[in-house]
């Protein structure tokens, strides 16, 4: 059995301008199997390169492991427009009792060499 839940926005942190739209966990049999986020470019410029760090929880909350998660713009995978959003799957390795994927934007980057980072 597969299932898929959306994370509560309010457990998402955006960064100079890029906004945490939606998250989502697919779980099968007590494990994460993948999940889905949805970024949105509030910028007035072109974002091309993104990281976060995303905490994989179970239903209470409790941290089960963590990992980070890259986003590059190539000649094949356009930037972020302003005002645009993109969304990404990954599929970390199963993730036992984990049920939440909680996002947090550390690195912004636009095409025209701005770099915004969490400390």
């Amino acid at each position: 059995m597969m299932a898929w839940s959306a994370s509560a926005f309010s457990q998402q942190t955006g960064l100079c301008g890029v906004e945490v739209e939606e998250v989502k966990a697919s779980t099968a049999f007590g494990y994460l199997i993948g999940y889905s986020v949805k970024f949105k470019n509030t910028k007035q410029q072109t974002v091309d390169h993104l990281i976060w760090s995303v905490s994989f929880e179970d239903n209470a909350g409790q941290l089960i492991e963590k990992d980070t998660g890259v986003f590059n713009s190539t000649e094949l995978i356009s930037p972020i427009q302003p005002g645009m959003s993109k969304t990404f799957l990954r599929t970390p390795s199963k993730i036992k009792g984990a049920s939440r994927a909680r996002i947090q934007v550390t690195r912004v980057h636009t095409i025209s060499g701005e770099t915004c980072k969490t400390r």
